[in-house]
């Protein structure tokens, strides 16, 4: 499944791929993130729901 968005941070540094996600509350919208180093490596996960979206 193709994400829904890809942030790369310098600073990190580290790329976050997006995928929306069924959110905890009707009218939320919720996403999950995957975080990788540069060299591709998976270094963790991650969720956010934004209220009322």
């Amino acid at each position: 499944m193709k994400p829904h968005s890809e942030v790369k941070f310098p600073l990190g540094p580290e790329l976050v791929r997006e995928w929306r996600i069924e959110p905890t509350a009707r009218g939320n919208n919720a996403f999950f993130h995957v975080h990788f180093s540069l060299d591709g490596v998976v270094t963790g996960t991650s969720r956010r729901e934004e209220l009322g979206g």
